[in-house]
């Protein structure tokens, strides 16, 4: 593997590096061009922008209180935040509902999640793909690719649920840089994500053109490093950016879609139950 991988999935110090004029675009890696530019010169407004939506977030979770509370709905409102959806289908087996969600999170390589908007005043604003959604206080240096739509990443691809500190860089890093999306049948979704991913999901927009290119109609995707130390922009030539760190939970956002239905309004409200049961003291936001 080469070096600029390595230096992305393995190297837990920060490299001495030597300025050069010459950024680097692509690298060559199992007989493949690969893009990587948004590692070796990766566009520091679009960082700072995310910075932004962290610093918000951590702000919110500060004036939160825990639990459900009409203070914790008032002063979430039209909040833009990154968030974890958990959806219903994933209840019964989901590592998220029998753990810590923060622990469990430090073990995960990639980890999937949306801009959001919390309880907006325009309820066509922001598309919800689940009714309950963990929401994640994310450095800038953890995003690794933000996609107008939803492109299928296999969450949790190199992770070992039963070892979780041995993981398989080798899968993330193919699923990564080629573009290597959840199994699908459905040739209309393999069209679909053929022209999201288009060909890897190596690529960084701002938080304003992630607004202005998304559909409303359909959600975003972010996709964020779980793991702590990894040298991801560190090999930028006019900025040093620290390793990764931890993610944050914040807090958990509940919202009853319209299409939700009672048996899935019953699972959720059992699955909310056993969050604040491993996770104590929790703030609850209600859409």
């Amino acid at each position: 593997m080469n070096k600029i991988l390595d230096r992305f999935f393995n190297q837990r110090k920060v490299p001495n590096i030597t300025p050069t004029p010459t950024p680097v675009t692509t690298s060559r890696w199992a007989g493949q061009e690969i893009p990587t530019r948004i590692f070796s010169s990766p566009p520091h407004e679009a960082l700072q922008s995310w910075a932004e939506i962290r610093e918000g977030t951590l702000t919110l979770k500060a004036n939160l209180s825990p639990g459900i509370s009409d203070h914790n709905n008032h002063i979430a409102k039209d909040k833009l935040v990154l968030a974890h959806a958990i959806r219903p289908a994933y209840y019964d087996f989901t590592p998220l509902g029998i753990h810590n969600i923060e622990h469990l999170l430090y073990n995960w390589d990639v980890v999937s999640t949306s801009l959001i908007k919390l309880n907006p005043s325009n309820d066509n604003d922001f598309h919800q793909i689940s009714d309950l959604a963990v929401i994640l206080s994310v450095p800038p240096q953890n995003i690794i690719g933000t996609l107008t739509r939803d492109a299928w990443f296999p969450n949790g691809i190199g992770a070992q649920w039963q070892d979780p500190e041995n993981f398989d860089s080798r899968k993330l890093t193919e699923a990564y840089f080629f573009g290597q999306h959840k199994a699908t049948q459905d040739a209309a979704i393999q069209r679909m994500l053929q022209e999201t991913i288009n060909g890897t999901y190596s690529r960084l927009l701002s938080v304003d053109e992630l607004l202005q290119q998304r559909n409303r109609d359909i959600y975003n995707e972010v996709l964020v490093l779980g793991k702590k130390g990894v040298n991801t922009y560190a090999n930028d030539r006019t900025v040093r950016y620290k390793p990764t760190r931890y993610l944050k939970v914040c807090a958990i956002y509940y919202r009853v879609r319209a299409e939700s239905t009672e048996d899935a309004n019953r699972r959720t409200s059992a699955f909310l139950y056993r969050i604040t049961h491993n996770n104590p003291g929790i703030p609850i936001i209600m859409g």
